[in-house]
């Protein structure tokens, strides 16, 4: 990846309780934030589990840049969370 990137795009996915979302990432480089005040895990292999999955606390941004090739799969427990997406320039 490059070191310098323009943002281009966010999304945001209100609500992501105890069913895994799947973010179509398809290879974009991007940034994740859980911005809800419960847990985040996001798995960019299998559909995300709070077991399986990379635990982002409550109103935090994960501050790298990365990129997955396919579906970046998302979940929170059953009160649910809200997660922002923001995509760069390929």
């Amino acid at each position: 990846m490059r070191s310098t990137y323009i943002a281009q795009k966010v999304e945001v996915k209100t609500a992501v309780k105890g069913t895994a979302v799947d973010i179509a990432i398809a290879g974009r480089p991007f940034m994740i934030a859980n911005t809800g005040a419960q847990p985040l895990y996001i798995n960019p292999a299998v559909t995300a589990t709070a077991s399986n999955g990379f635990l982002i606390p409550a109103g935090t941004v994960l501050p790298i840049k990365m990129a997955v090739s396919g579906n970046l799969s998302v979940i929170s427990n059953a009160t649910g969370t809200d997660v922002a997406v923001l995509y760069f320039d390929v």
